[in-house]
């Protein structure tokens, strides 16, 4: 099972997507009570409890929290990374500077794509119909195609805001996303 708190609407009806659904491997995505980073935590750490209390935890479940740089404060950002790096079992999908670079991704490489302004008007290019509230129906190959252009500029997990910073930095659009899309992928579909 892949348990998925997410900061707005867009980022779970991503994952709520056709092509992450099947019986044998369990895809539930959540909204976060508040956008910002601390609830997010709270949200994910409170599921987890709950399936643990009753007994829906298995080995090999998987936790992430999927956001965007926004407002969140350095210290907020990297309480979300160490979170996520204290357990193999967790993980952490961040985008830079907004989730919908990596819907762009879906489409093109994106070079060139810094800031949000950028990254939606090129999507919009691609996409003409989007808007935040749009079911996506992105098909495998489209989401694999998507990974292999993220892993361009981040290949594997980052434990640290400041990983992140030297590896890849902020000041240019980028994903993490990628990471647990291949994951789910992988436990959906073989490698």
């Amino acid at each position: 099972m892949f348990l998925i708190v997410t900061e707005g609407t867009t980022e779970k009806n991503y994952f709520e997507m056709e092509c992450f659904r099947d019986k044998s491997v369990k895809v539930e995505a959540r909204r976060g009570v508040h956008p910002h980073p601390p609830a997010l935590l709270k949200t994910a750490d409170d599921w987890l409890a709950n399936l643990k209390r009753d007994g829906d935890l298995r080995p090999g479940d998987q936790a992430w929290v999927v956001l965007d740089e926004d407002d969140a404060t350095d210290q907020q950002l990297q309480a979300v990374f160490e979170w996520a790096a204290e357990r193999k079992d967790r993980g952490v999908g961040f985008s830079v500077p907004q989730f919908e670079y990596w819907l762009l991704l879906h489409f093109a490489d994106a070079k060139g794509a810094s800031t949000q302004k950028d990254v939606l008007d090129s999507l919009m290019q691609h996409w003409p119909s989007y808007a935040k509230t749009v079911q996506p129906n992105f098909t495998v190959d489209d989401v694999r195609c998507a990974i292999a252009r993220a892993e361009a500029k981040v290949r594997e997990p980052l434990d640290s805001l400041r990983d992140f910073d030297e590896h890849v930095g902020r000041h240019t659009a980028s994903t993490t996303v990628h990471l647990l899309a291949e994951r789910i992928i992988a436990s959906l579909y073989g490698r």
